[in-house]
């Protein structure tokens, strides 16, 4: 779920202030869409924004070789690895609308539970460390373990300084609640 997005995050006390997603829609509908679920889902606090120069190419139908291939009737997209990156086609006769096929398919694509503000919060806020969804006892133990390492790039620095300590303790605190 990080291969497609790139976290622009300049962690502050316990959220990011932006985050950037990296997708590179082929089509203006898509584009469109992603756009609308991007803003629906940003909140003051946290605004979501699309950069287009890489990322996971969204595509309506097939192109090169994959043009060729027919899409099952009963698929709404299909995911492809090519030499271009991941490849991610929405079938034009699929059997839900195209707004539809490309929400499911961004739900997946940026690792979130549901296309909220609050899913995306949690999501992009750096505190959920291993992407699941959640915020929990084993984000805490990637925390715990890279506590006291310092250097760019750790898994657990929520606060990007540079080093996991006890501010970045105090950040997973005001984001974690017991079940």
């Amino acid at each position: 779920m990080r291969r497609a997005v790139m976290l622009g995050l300049a962690a502050l006390l316990g959220s990011a202030s932006a985050a950037t997603v990296r997708l590179r829609p082929q089509n203006p509908q898509i584009e469109q869409i992603i756009a609308d679920v991007l803003k629906r889902i940003s909140s003051e606090g946290l605004p979501l924004t699309l950069d287009k120069s890489s990322g996971t190419i969204l595509a309506l139908g097939g192109s090169g070789a994959t043009a060729r291939v027919a899409f099952n009737p009963d698929v709404s997209a299909r995911t492809l690895n090519t030499a271009d990156g991941k490849r991610i086609e929405f079938n034009p006769k699929g059997p839900q609308p195209l707004k539809d096929a490309v929400e499911a398919e961004l739900l997946k694509e940026l690792g979130l539970s549901a296309l909220t503000p609050e899913a995306a919060r949690l999501r992009f806020s750096g505190v959920d460390i291993n992407g699941d969804g959640k915020v929990d006892t084993a984000d805490l133990a990637l925390l715990m373990g890279s506590y006291g390492q310092s250097g760019s790039n750790q898994r657990g620095d929520l606060n990007n300084d540079g080093h996991v300590d006890d501010l970045d303790l105090q950040i997973f605190s005001k984001a974690y609640r017991l079940p």
